[in-house]
């Protein structure tokens, strides 16, 4: 992409604005597998990605504490993720259907040093799970009753901002449990 609208923090007035930036991109692979019996099927799904083409410094993982960096990481974005969906049909009025989501880590500036320079935190690996189980009973055709859980382990995962704008994360979904009701005319 080029000339990118990017917000970012003017370094001598330190009010926020935006402007474009140089070209940026990403290039990555993503792979997905799938199995399916009678009544079973499984998903397994794998993404990367890296940064193509530069970033601008506002975007880019720059700065730890070290003085390192990730020069192929863009603030706020998982580099690995990989999803691992199932469905099982225990009997023909009722189905269970797991998943599971890993994402690698991501980073962010999520405050300010002793000098007024951006501190870049490290959120770590976050797995998800979610469950549901569907119910169709034969007594009333059309009827679908279902009974889910999502964020099975509490991971609570949080919104981090893909650059420098010095907010805190905003905080995501906790666990929720569902109940579906459903009827087809």
């Amino acid at each position: 992409m080029d000339d990118t609208i990017t917000y970012g923090v003017e370094p001598l007035t330190s009010e926020d604005t935006y402007f474009n930036a140089k070209t940026t991109g990403t290039r990555g692979v993503e792979a997905e597998m799938r199995w399916q019996r009678k009544g079973r099927s499984l998903i397994l799904n794998y993404a990367y990605y890296e940064v193509a083409n530069g970033a601008a410094d506002n975007q880019r993982v720059l700065n730890f504490q070290d003085g390192s960096e990730d020069s192929k990481a863009i603030l706020g974005m998982p580099r690995h993720k990989t999803t691992l969906a199932a469905h099982f049909q225990m009997t023909p009025q009722r189905s269970l259907n797991p998943s599971l989501i890993w994402q690698s880590a991501a980073y962010a500036y999520t405050a300010l040093d002793a000098q007024d320079q951006p501190v870049l935190h490290k959120y770590n690996d976050t797995v998800l799970g979610n469950l549901f189980l569907r119910y169709q009973p034969q007594a009333i055709k059309n009827l679908e009753i279902g009974l889910g859980v999502y964020d099975l382990f509490a991971a609570n995962p949080v919104y981090i901002q893909p650059f420098n704008g010095g907010s805190a994360p905003l905080p995501g979904p906790s666990r929720e449990w569902l109940l579906k009701l459903r009827y087809r005319f």
